[in-house]
């Protein structure tokens, strides 16, 4: 009993002096700018690389981030606890990080930060602030959309291909998601777009086509499975299957004399014999 006391005081004291560490690494990067000692934030980088394997320490990392973001003092050191959502951030993330969106200071850091994370929560937020955020942000965030391949979007960015700051990344996007009628809705952009945006659209249009399947399951830019196999008749002079997914053919060769050649009429020119036979 105990040793089991014991065990137990000591990992109560080890994770005191865990938190007691990241506070002060937290308390370093709310006031962090260029020039300052960067090792406290390498300090707590590592720390929540390892926490990812420790749901307490991870835990406590992701709610001391929370708290001090908006504390924080600096872009470089809101930009830095965004990087750190994403490698900690879980659901309890999401509502604080979709708030800075529409900052054009933190939205870049913060979309990236919810497009690492695999929840459908973080997917609706950054669609339902799709429309909410001034164009040079709503690029961004159509980008992140086609990143995480989120098809609830789909309408939403078809709505977008008409509109010109933002047509390419919407383009973009629809073909990341490659759904069933995207191809449909980008098509009739080949013929009405020049230049850089044509070529974003036959990117978009290769993608979709990747994205779909034959009856089967092949994808449309998928080759079927190829096989030959040599030398299976032992009696011809030669012989071979060849197989292409479920299409096989036999093939044999037979040799003949000279007196075998096949001759052709040759009145009006050309050859006279022919000594391959097919």
């Amino acid at each position: 009993m105990k040793k089991i006391l014991i065990i137990i005081f000591t990992l109560f004291i080890g994770f005191n002096l865990f938190a007691d560490e990241v506070d002060q690494a937290i308390s370093a990067a709310i006031n962090f700018t260029d020039g300052k000692p960067s090792e406290p934030l390498k300090l707590l980088e590592n720390y929540s690389v390892e926490s990812i394997n420790n749901p307490e320490r991870r835990d406590l990392i992701e709610i001391k981030i929370l708290d001090a973001l908006p504390k924080a003092n600096s872009r470089r050191a809101k930009d830095f606890f965004c990087r750190l959502l994403r490698i900690v951030g879980t659901k309890k993330s999401i509502p604080v990080l979709g708030e800075m969106l529409s900052d054009r200071e933190t939205s870049h850091m913060a979309r990236y930060a919810l497009a690492s994370m695999p929840y459908e929560e973080a997917g609706q937020v950054l669609h339902s602030n799709l429309n909410e955020v001034s164009e040079p942000l709503m690029a961004g965030i159509i980008d992140s959309l086609g990143d995480i391949r989120y098809q609830k979007s789909v309408p939403d960015l078809i709505s977008l291909l008409d509109r010109a700051s933002v047509a390419n990344n919407a383009t973009r996007a629809l073909g990341l998601i490659g759904t069933s009628g995207v191809s449909d809705q980008l098509i009739p952009r080949l013929t009405k777009t020049t230049g850089k945006a044509y070529q974003v659209t036959a990117q978009a249009l290769l993608r979709c086509a990747e994205n779909q399947t034959r009856i089967g399951g092949r994808g449309f830019l998928e080759l079927r499975e190829l096989d030959a196999q040599v030398g299976v008749l032992p009696r011809t002079h030669g012989s071979a299957v060849f197989g292409r997914g479920e299409t096989q053919t036999l093939c044999t060769v037979t040799l003949g004399t000279k007196k075998e050649t096949q001759g052709l009429d040759a009145v009006t020119g050309g050859v006279s014999e022919k000594e391959f036979l097919l």
